[in-house]
């Protein structure tokens, strides 16, 4: 089995994830976020991480994406955010 994808693709899946991540942070359910942080969640720097295709003998035929997105304070990773 092969997979292709342009960077293109890979560049529009890293926006969708950026997108996604911002309509969570924005969500009033999870501002208990912002108590677990020392920064305000706007200023979080992300960066794109990896993509990777998922196999599983459960749904044999469908293979999602997980797209990883890195969290970054001024100077440290705070965190992951994985868009499925």
């Amino acid at each position: 089995m092969k997979f292709e994808i342009t960077e293109e693709d890979l560049a529009l899946l890293y926006i969708r994830a950026k997108k996604y991540f911002d309509a969570c942070i924005q969500n009033e359910d999870n501002m208990f976020l912002q108590d677990e942080l020392n920064i305000p969640l706007e200023s979080i720097k992300i960066l794109s991480r990896n993509v990777k295709v998922v196999f599983s003998n459960m749904d044999f035929g469908i293979y999602p994406f997980e797209v990883c997105l890195t969290l970054f304070d001024e100077r440290n990773e705070t965190g992951k955010y994985l868009y499925i």
